[in-house]
């Protein structure tokens, strides 16, 4: 909701969006109350009432994908207010113009259970179980913003289950035959490389990275921004992924040393770090992606007895679930060899 506004007169002033007419002009009503408090709660209550009933009453045709269409609509102006990220907008427009052929036009008064849950069925049989909650997620935001509150929204929705990834470790000796053929053919993606295995950066804070972020005496990188694609197919600077991924991250030497002085520490998009990467990775028949280094620097700290509160602000993590469910693997060479020193402690004491 838009904040009250203080008038010359001493008296403060907030305007409600009602949404739009037929004609996509803005229907907005103004407030005016002697207290901001006031004025603000009034144009609240008008959007939570009059707005509501607007857009039913005046709007019963309304389709789902007109629905869908003014959601994306709000998350454009929070774009630009930096509310979410342009990638996310990205999706949505992505989703939007690819996956609701089958009842963009169906009024959103007349969806029901039935018809969502044959929607989504059809759609499993082409897109993966997380595509398609994703695309029944915007969906159901959409219908949430123009549906009367008494409509119940998930009905008796039947979404495909998500299978639990496999995480994926690579081993030291693959990570340096990497690093080897960067360090030969491709001093950027060494350099890419580096601060994945060791700093634990995603792929977009590093292609965001500049000199200026490096401090050389203290030997760490200053993490706060990343680059993310926009809904024109452009690349756009934004801040980090979330407020804790905005961090300082301490490296060896060798790898601050390796660092440019000046200008971009890298100068691709991600998209072509990711397409570099995997020319490497296929030469040498590896199964990992480079995001997987993130997972080996985890998993090293791990071994070595990091807290998970050390691990989480290292590597820019919000929650410890998101933590323990995709990237405290344990690496098979290590696993290996603290088997086999368990064992030979058990046959020490107590074989007979």
């Amino acid at each position: 909701m838009a904040k009250a506004t203080k008038l010359a007169s001493g008296n403060w002033r907030c305007v409600a969006f009602l949404g739009r007419d037929k004609n996509g002009k803005q229907i907005r009503k103004s407030f005016t109350a002697a207290t901001k408090k006031e004025a603000e709660a009034l144009a609240r209550a008008c959007e939570l009432t009059e707005k509501k009933s607007m857009k039913v009453i005046d709007e019963k045709e309304m389709t789902v994908i007109n629905a869908i269409d003014r959601f994306i609509l709000k998350k454009e102006a929070e774009v630009e207010k930096k509310k979410i990220s342009p990638s996310t907008l990205r999706g949505y427009k992505k989703m939007r113009n690819n996956r609701y052929d089958d009842i963009a036009n169906i009024p959103v008064l007349k969806i029901t259970d039935d018809i969502i849950n044959a929607w989504i069925d059809t759609m499993e049989e082409e897109y993966a179980p997380k595509t398609c909650k994703n695309t029944y997620s915007l969906l159901r935001s959409a219908l949430i913003e123009v549906l009367p509150r008494h409509v119940v929204i998930d009905w008796r929705i039947v979404l495909p289950m998500i299978p639990k990834k496999k995480v994926v470790v690579p081993l030291e000796k693959d990570i340096l035959t990497v690093l080897k053929h960067f360090r030969d053919m491709d001093y950027e993606m060494y350099n890419v490389c580096l601060l994945a295995a060791f700093g634990t950066l995603r792929r977009s804070e590093i292609c965001a990275l500049t000199a200026d972020d490096i401090d050389r005496k203290k030997k760490l990188v200053h993490i706060n921004k990343a680059i993310v694609p926009d809904d024109k197919n452009g690349w756009v600077i934004k801040g980090t992924k979330t407020e804790l991924s905005t961090r300082d991250v301490v490296l060896p030497a060798f790898v601050i040393n390796s660092l440019p002085e000046s200008g971009n520490v890298v100068n691709m998009t991600p998209d072509a770090v990711t397409a570099r990467f995997s020319r490497c990775i296929a030469h040498y028949d590896f199964h990992f992606r480079l995001h997987d280094l993130r997972h080996y620097s985890a998993s090293i700290m791990h071994e070595l007895g990091a807290s998970t509160e050390t691990i989480m602000h290292r590597g820019g993590w919000s929650n410890d679930t998101t933590l323990k469910d995709h990237y405290r693997g344990v690496m098979n060479e290590y696993d290996t060899a603290f088997t086999k020193k368990l064992n030979k402690h058990f046959e020490k004491k107590f074989a007979m």
